[in-house]
């Protein structure tokens, strides 16, 4: 059996605050907006697909250690975008700051993965973003207008990540927190 796994820092506190604030304030002007529920707002590190259970107990002792040499860094917020950046916009992200630390991350926690999972490779340009809203017929203008206009500019200390497993359901994913992996703090 298997089950569908991502990596991700999970959004709380003030700046999970903010993010819901600016989905209600851009409600009216997204009409068609399906709105990211805040217990699952989080940015995506590493997105794994379909695992097999018998390699989940390896990717967890594997994510331990790639945990123990990290220490704790800042993301810092820089507006709300429409992505992806490729092709018709469908989504809108709080967009963070390229992060030399979060890189790093993302590049661990890939190095670790792929030593149990056969991975695509990996993209060195990853932005680190958090999805607000999804559109099925694409972003429209009227939406995409007003995201210039939001002001999202906080930033957050990132000291662990999650490994999450998804399941898809009619009334959209739901992620269910399979360990929290806390940095060290040397």
């Amino acid at each position: 059996m298997s089950r569908r796994l991502f990596i991700a820092i999970p959004l709380s506190g003030p700046v999970a605050t903010e993010a819901v604030a600016v989905c209600g304030s851009m409600d009216k002007k997204c009409p068609r907006a399906r709105w990211v529920d805040r217990k699952n707002l989080h940015v995506t590190v590493l997105f794994m697909g379909d695992v097999e259970d018998s390699k989940v107990e390896a990717l967890r002792d594997r994510f331990r250690k790639c945990c123990s040499e990290h220490t704790p860094f800042e993301l810092m917020a820089t507006g709300v975008v429409s992505g992806p950046p490729v092709g018709r916009p469908t989504m809108l992200w709080i967009n963070f700051d390229h992060s030399r630390e979060f890189a790093s991350l993302a590049h661990g926690i890939y190095n670790f993965a792929s030593f149990e999972l056969d991975l695509s490779p990996q993209r060195n340009d990853v932005v680190p973003h958090v999805t607000l809203a999804r559109f099925r017929d694409g972003l429209p203008r009227l939406c995409a207008e007003a995201a210039k206009h939001v002001k999202f500019e906080t930033s957050f200390t990132v000291d662990t990540f999650v490994l999450y497993e998804s399941r898809l359901t009619q009334d959209g994913p739901m992620y269910i927190e399979i360990e929290k992996f806390a940095f060290s703090e040397r």
